[in-house]
């Protein structure tokens, strides 16, 4: 998405989540930081760990070390909780988050 249309989107209620395929650090989390909210910084514990849940081919038993799954709002929402599932054979564990609209 161009920034400028990125900026224009933010202006409206949004909300933006999925599997992002970065960690924190990556480009697009990095972007999306400077302009909305991370619903699992604001209110979520611990480390927030979405990946590898359950992978045959990787190292898995000491559970997921990578976050790269997110749910972001913008001012117009306001984050109450985020929480990552404990426990799935899946690749990646669900986020959930509830949020309020404030607008």
């Amino acid at each position: 998405v161009p920034y400028t249309t990125f900026r224009s989107l933010a202006e409206l209620p949004t909300l933006i989540v999925g599997d992002f395929n970065s960690p924190g650090w990556g480009s697009l989390p990095r972007l999306f930081q400077g302009e909305l909210q991370d619903a699992f910084d604001q209110c979520g514990n611990g480390f927030g760990y979405t990946f590898p849940a359950y992978d045959p081919y990787l190292p898995t038993w000491l559970g997921p070390w990578l976050r790269i799954d997110y749910a972001f709002c913008n001012k117009s929402w306001r984050p109450l909780s985020c929480t990552v599932e404990t426990n799935r054979e899946s690749q990646h564990r669900a986020v959930s988050a509830t949020f309020e609209l404030t607008r």
